[in-house]
């Protein structure tokens, strides 16, 4: 069997052209998309009371008798009502995990960090004791695809 094939050469050219100069955009597209599932992957999974190496530890005694008691407002601080401490979620008033966010550093890079410095450092604190801030080795695979999925090369 014999096959003879026409193509024009020029509109090839054209057509790699248009998809090498789409690819660094479809790959930073992806990349924000996947920084931003990724901080999704962390809320989730921390609002359930787990870290990326497992169940949280749980809280002091001292800490669930103060946190059930509630706050008062001081000067720094809002206040708030007693609050139930089961499962350990990281969460007092949600102003660290929703300070949480995702951006595009430079062309190919993205990163997911806190947008608010007392955060940052209540998030650093919080990770020493409870390591949530990170993915296992499942999420890096589930990451993995969900990027693959939306570059569509």
């Amino acid at each position: 069997m014999k096959i003879n094939m026409v193509f024009d050469s020029k509109k090839l050219e054209r057509e790699l052209s248009k998809m090498q100069k789409s690819m660094p955009q479809a790959v930073d597209r992806a990349l924000i998309q996947t920084a931003q599932f990724g901080t999704n992957v962390i809320l989730d999974r921390t609002a359930r009371g787990i870290g990326y190496s497992g169940q949280f530890k749980s809280y002091t005694p001292g800490y669930v008798k103060r946190k059930g008691q509630g706050w008062a407002s001081t000067g720094k601080t809002r206040g708030f009502g007693g609050a139930p401490t089961s499962p350990v979620n990281l969460s007092l008033r949600g102003e660290m995990l929703g300070a949480m966010a995702s951006a595009k550093v430079k062309s190919g890079v993205a990163k997911i960090y806190f947008t608010r410095s007392t955060e940052a450092k209540k998030a650093a604190f919080n990770n020493e004791t409870r390591p949530f801030f990170g993915f296992n080795a499942l999420e890096q695979d589930r990451l993995r695809k969900f990027f693959f999925k939306r570059i569509k090369v």
